[in-house]
Parts: structure tokens; C-alpha cells; sequence
């Protein structure tokens, strides 16, 4: 307090008793600077411990606390703290004075330098500093009372995360503590990459603990290095201008290089089939471990597409090998595969890399999917599969012979498809069957249309079941008068169609009535209408009133189908089908078709009227499907732009999918579609609908539409371990 008076007594007479001397009144005042003055001890004096010093400040500083820091010989530090400044007046904005004493322990004495600074609280800047040169004698660091003053603890500062070798972006996160609180309570941070360059640098605070030690957890920001590498971070409590840092400490991490692809295998221009196998590697680990891959051909129509895992650690490189499958493109040629690391969260490309391949032409081929070899069927008998390119003509010839070579059954099929994409089939087969069952022998074939020369032929092995043994008959015996027999109800499925008669000439739509002897499993019956060259003109299925267990079920169905230009005979069937989408019970009528006097001119801009008819062949309702689905059928007219539009959605009528299918004119045939529909495959599988329709995009107007219900497979479930 002796000291503080001083210093005010000083300052309010003026300093070395000086009289002070009016000013003169100024009409603007110019607002003071922040400085900082120390007035004792004075340059080069010779101090001891504990050093007295005393100065005033122009501005009181921020809750009257100023800095100290002694600088020993060779510019160590001996000790560090602070003053409490005292106000002038009662403005705290005001000038202010400050006393203390600053003890030290030095056992050799020599120069030595004492900073008095005021230090933001907000973000540790240095806003005022004084500093002044003395000689520091030779102290034990004893008080003015006698009693020893205890040697400050040396500053260290720690870094506790992240650990050295850490792969880091900007910016980044780091926690670590030191010894004492710095000055200011506040570290600085210099970033430097692996030239040495400053890539990154500031200030960030410390907060005390109970221990009177400093804590810290800060976000430091940087430009990382465009190739990726090593950076490294210092952070340093900064001495006096001039001297060494207080304390400092060093942390290596490393910056991962920018995302790259490179494909190592196979060498550009192969020619490879399906599935490839892809082999190379990435710069980073990609966004969920995957690799998005996309297969088309030179002109650009999707052939395949999925994704694959890579092998690696978040942070480094990744490596993979993967078998990526897609549809052969029938004529060969150049495809394109594309693989990209996409940020799933915001569809965002990060890298990708394109492999362009060759495919060589594939050999034509009859690949028939169902039913399976060895299967025991009936007449008429459903087969299903796909040719590698397209047949002349469209269509196909079976024959079916039984053991012995006998011939029972021949006729053509119709198949869909493009010369691009090969052709599907789902179509039914009459023949005799064998009195006595046994086994027989499927047999498609391409043939040459002008020499009829088999060009392709496959043959499947079948079975068809005998007839059932006869029971005994006992003898007759005298016959009691004759009483009402209840009829047993029926424990087969039958189905019989009472209306058209056989012949009737009818058009589309056609009303169909009769009878299932069971109710159906999946409360519907299904319908395909064909022509007796068994070219499919519409199929589809339709709903049957009543419930499960009821029997002599009646049914009454509209059927749509695509007239034939030139009329004739054409064939619908009612069938049932079980869980396995086998046919286990049908019924057909054979009906006429009036000749078109005048087929319609298709037309690209106007609605088609109620003459355009969309006709699914194939896949049939509850269909098991995956993404892509091909879908195979025709259409009555040419569609608008000569294309359909599909639209695919889950059972809640959540959109899965839409795009477009290509309809094109086949002289003899009409207007036909075949190619892939894409869509999201639901995570849980379940039925889903894909609606076509003919539509005007400029007016908004559909022409017509059908829609068919399919069903996705739920994805395996993982094996117990």
C-alpha cells in the first residue's frame, strides 16, 4: 500500500515534482492509446529479489489484472504472474496505476529483462506492452520478510490426442494439458507440411483446472497439402519478442493423398465374357468399404451394375478383387465398365475410373428356364427361357417324342426381343400324351426359314405320370332302394368356362364366366389370350369373389387383348397356379376375331383412343424378379416418341424406380418391347408393381397403360456361425 500511495502521489503531482501545467481546452479529444509505462525499476538498475515495480497504464485493463513475466540470463523464465492495476478516477476506462513485487531464485546473477503486458480475454492477444533491462543480482528467492519464495514450476505442454501417425484432414481435433496456465491462458499453433511451409496458425484458449494446471481441447483448421503427406503441428506458449518459447511440444500425423481409382486387371482392350474379374486398387478407403460399378455398351445402354467390397482400414489405402457380372451385348464389341467411390450421403462422385473391354459375338443358344429337367408335366405344358440372339422370325419350333422316338406334339412359338438383347419365350405347348405315361423328350429348335435346316436345337428330358391303378371291383349284390347320395366336395382344382360358347367371334375386351371347383390360393385366377401360332396378344390375371374353402366358385372376367390385324382363330385359358407358380389347373376356349377393315395409322402426337392395348408377355404376375427385370410384350399402335414409360413401386406405393423402354416395328409381328427395368430393390424383398403406360409428356396424357404385379426375394439370411 506504501508503494501504491507512492505511485499515486506521483502521478497526481507530477512525476520528479515538476509542477504541472495547464492545458489548454481542446475541442475535439483524441481518445488515448492503451499503454503501458513502467516507471521503477528504471533501465539497467541493479535489483534483487523480490523486485519492486511500479508504473500506470492510459487505459485500465479488462478486470485490472496485468502480466508479468521475468526473463533471466539467456532469456529463461524466472517467474511469471500478476499485478492488480488501481483506477485514477471512478472511470474503470480511465488511466490506472500498479505496485507488486516480483520474487525470484537465481544462483549466478546477470542481465535479465521484466515484461508487463495486458493480455485480451477474449482471444489472447497481446493488446499493450512495456519491458525494461536490469541486472538481476544473484537471490535465493527470499521475500522482503525473510521467508523463501518457492522456485516456479517449468512450463511443459502435452499433446494427448491425436496419437503420432494419425491420418487427419482439416480440421482437426486435439486435446492435451500443460504444467502451469500459460500467459494469457492461451496456446499458439503453427502447421507445417512436409517442406516446412505454413500451411496453418493461431491461437487457441486453455482453461484451468482445480490443480492450478492448464487444459485444452481445440479444432485446428489448415489447407492440407494437394498431395497428401506428412504435416506436423507445434504448439508453443511464445516467449518475450526476440527470446525462445516458453515451452513447446511437436506432433507428427499424416494427410491421406486425394481419392484415386486405378484398375490393374485386365489390361484396356481385353476381351473377357461375364462374370470379369476386376482387380486394383484405391488411394483412400471409400465411403461405406464399396465400390459402385456401372456396365454399358458403345452405345451406352446399361448391360450391368452393383457395387463390391474393397480390403482395407478407414484412412489408408484399399485394394480389391471383384467378379462384376452383366448381360453379354449379343453382336460383341466394346463395353465400358465404371467404377466410382460415391459419397452416399449427398450421391456425390468423389473418384472413379472407366476400363473400356472388348466382348466377342456370342454364339446363338435356346436356354430354357423352367420347368427344370427331370419335372413331370401335362399337355398343355408352359416353358419359359430366352435365346441368345433373336430367331428368324420371331418364334421357335418344339417337337416332343416320347421314349421310343414317337412323336406326340409340334407346332411354333412366338419369342420377344431385339437383335441387341437376345429374345425371351413364356409361352404353352400342346401335345398327346403317352397312354402310359413315362418318359419323354423336349425339343426346341431354330430352323433355317428357307431351308428348314435346324441351325440351334436344345433338348429337355421330362416325365409325364401313368395313369392311376384301378382298384378292385367287389361283386354286386342286391341293391336296396335307391336314397339321395350326398356329392363329396371336390378336393382338386378344376377350372371350367361356361361363356362364349366354343367359335363365338368376339373383340377385346371379352367377357369370360365360369366355375373353379376350389377357390383359388391367391384369391385370382390368371388368363393369357393367344393365336394358334401361339403368339401371346395379352395376358394378365383378375380377382374371384368368395373366400378360402369355398367350392364351385363362380368367376366373371373382362379380358383385354390385342386384336389380330387379320383376325382368325384365337385361343383364352383360365388357369390356376400354385405357391411354386406351377399350373395346376386350366381351361381353354377356342374364339374367333373379326379381320380389321382398316388397321389404324399409328400416330406420334395424338392420343391412340381406346385402340391402344399395352400386352405383357413377359414376366407373368408373381413373378420373382430382381433389379433389372427384363420385360418383354408388344403394343397395339406405335407409342408416342416410340416408347413406354414404367414406373416401379413397393407394396405402400413408395416409388422405386422409372425410365423408359424402347418400342420398335416388326413386320408380321407389330410393335414390340424388350429391355430392362431398373428399380431399387426393397431392403425386406416383397411384391412390387410396374406400371407401363403410353403417355404424352407435352400434354400429360396417357394413351394407355397396363400395370403387373411381381415379387422381389428377401436377401438371404446370414448363417449361424
Amino acid at each position: 500500500m506504501v508503494m501504491l500511495g507512492l505511485v499515486l502521489l506521483l502521478s497526481g503531482c507530477g512525476f520528479g515534482g515538476s509542477t504541472p501545467t495547464p492545458t489548454p481546452e481542446q475541442t475535439t479529444p483524441v481518445p488515448p492509446r492503451r499503454t503501458i509505462t513502467i516507471l521503477s525499476p528504471t533501465t539497467d538498475a541493479t535489483v534483487t529479489s523480490p523486485i519492486v515495480v511500479t508504473g500506470d497504464v492510459t487505459i485500465m485493463p479488462f478486470e485490472a489484472n496485468l502480466n508479468y513475466r521475468l526473463f533471466g540470463p539467456g532469456g529463461g523464465l524466472l517467474a511469471e504472474g500478476f499485478f492488480t492495476a488501481e483506477a485514477l478516477q471512478d472511470d474503470l476506462g480511465g488511466p490506472g496505476v500498479f505496485a507488486g513485487e516480483i520474487p525470484y531464485t537465481l544462483e549466478q546473477g546477470g542481465p535479465g529483462r521484466i515484461e508487463v503486458l495486458e493480455i485480451s480475454a477474449a482471444d489472447g492477444s497481446t493488446m499493450a506492452i512495456a519491458s525494461v533491462s536490469v541486472n538481476l543480482s544473484p537471490s535465493n528467492g527470499a521475500t522482503g520478510e525473510g521467508e523463501p519464495t518457492p522456485e516456479p514450476q517449468a512450463q511443459a505442454i502435452t499433446l494427448d490426442s491425436p496419437p503420432p501417425g494419425t491420418t487427419v484432414g482439416s480440421p482437426v481435433t486435439i486435446a492435451g494439458r500443460t504444467t502451469v496456465p500459460p500467459a494469457g491462458n492461451s496456446l499458439t499453433f503453427v502447421m507445417r507440411d512436409a517442406a516446412g511451409t505454413i500451411i496453418g496458425n493461431g491461437v487457441f484458449p486453455v482453461n484451468v483446472t482445480a490443480e492450478g494446471q492448464g487444459s485444452f481441447t481445440a479444432s485446428i483448421g489448415f489447407n492440407p497439402p494437394l498431395e497428401g503427406g506428412a504435416v506436423t503441428l507445434e504448439v508453443l506458449e511464445p516467449g518475450a519478442p526476440g527470446a525462445p518459447a516458453v515451452a513447446s511440444t511437436q506432433l507428427v500425423m499424416v494427410v491421406a493423398p486425394p481419392q484415386a481409382i486405378v484398375v490393374e486387371s485386365p489390361p484396356p482392350g481385353t476381351t473377357v465374357g461375364s462374370p470379369v474379374t476386376l482387380t486394383g486398387r484405391t488411394a483412400r478407403f471409400p465411403f461405406q468399404g464399396n465400390l459402385l460399378y456401372r456396365v454399358f455398351d458403345a452405345a451406352g445402354r446399361d448391360l450391368g451394375n452393383g457395387f463390391f467390397p474393397v480390403l482395407g482400414a478407414e484412412g489408408g489405402p484399399a485394394i480389391f478383387n471383384a467378379s462384376v457380372t452383366f448381360n453379354l451385348p449379343v453382336t460383341g464389341g466394346r463395353i465400358t465398365i465404371e467404377i466410382a467411390d460415391q459419397n452416399a450421403s449427398t450421391n456425390e462422385i468423389i473418384a472413379s475410373a472407366r476400363l473400356d473391354l472388348n466382348v466377342a459375338p456370342q454364339a446363338q443358344a435356346i436356354i430354357i428356364e423352367s420347368p427344370p429337367a427331370g419335372t413331370t408335366v401335362g399337355s398343355p405344358m408352359t416353358i419359359a427361357g430366352r435365346t441368345v440372339q433373336l430367331p428368324p422370325n420371331s418364334q421357335l419350333t418344339f417337337r416332343v417324342r416320347d421314349v421310343n422316338g414317337q412323336q406326340l406334339g409340334t407346332g411354333q412359338f412366338g419369342v420377344s426381343g431385339s437383335q441387341e438383347g437376345g429374345g425371351r419365350f413364356n409361352s404353352q405347348i400342346f401335345f398327346n400324351l403317352p397312354q402310359g405315361g413315362g418318359s419323354i423328350n423336349l425339343e426346341l429348335l431354330e430352323l433355317d426359314p428357307n431351308t428348314g435346316q435346324v441351325m440351334t436345337s436344345v433338348t429337355l428330358p421330362l416325365n409325364v405320370a401313368g395313369p392311376p391303378t384301378p382298384t378292385a371291383t367287389p361283386a354286386p349284390t342286391a341293391t336296396p332302394a335307391p336314397t339321395a347320395t350326398p356329392v363329396p366336395p371336390p378336393t382338386r382344382q378344376a377350372i371350367t368356362i361356361e361363356t362364349p360358347p366354343t367359335g363365338t367371334t368376339v373383340g377385346s375386351p371379352v367377357v369370360i364366366t365360369g366355375r373353379a371347383a376350389l377357390y383359388p390360393q391367391f384369391r385370382e385366377l390368371y388368363y393369357v389370350v393367344r393365336t394358334l401360332t401361339r403368339e401371346t396378344l395379352g395376358q394378365g390375371s383378375f380377382p374371384v369373389a368368395g373366400q378360402t374353402g369355398q367350392v364351385n366358385v363362380p368367376f366373371t372376367a373382362s379380358l383385354n387383348f390385342t386384336e389380330p390385324v387379320q383376325g382368325g382363330a384365337i385361343a383364352v385359358e383360365i388357369y390356376d397356379r400354385d405357391g411354386a407358380g406351377q399350373i395346376i389347373a386350366s381351361a381353354i376356349v377356342q374364339l374367333q376375331v373379326n379381320p380389321r377393315a382398316q388397321p389404324p395409322t399409328p400416330t406420334s402426337i395424338g392420343p391412340a383412343g381406346d385402340q391402344q392395348v399395352i400386352n405383357v408377355t413377359s414376366p407373368v404376375t408373381d413373378t420373382v424378379v430382381g433389379s433389372p427385370a427384363i420385360f418383354d410384350g408388344t403394343t397395339a399402335l406405335a407409342p408416342f416418341q416410340s416408347r413406354l414409360v414404367y414406373t416401379v413401386t413397393d407394396a405402400a406405393g413408395n416409388e422405386l424406380g422409372k425410365g423408359e423402354l424402347s418400342v420398335r416395328e416388326v413386320p408380321g409381328i407389330g410393335f414390340v418391347f424388350s429391355g430392362p427395368v431398373l428399380f431399387t430393390v426393397p431392403p425386406a424383398g416383397g411384391e412390387i408393381t410396374v406400371r407401363l403406360a403410353d403417355q404424352n409428356d407435352r400434354l400429360l396424357v396417357p394413351f394407355a397403360e397396363t400395370s403387373i404385379r411381381l415379387v422381389v426375394a428377401p436377401p438371404p439370411q446370414p448363417r449361424a456361425p
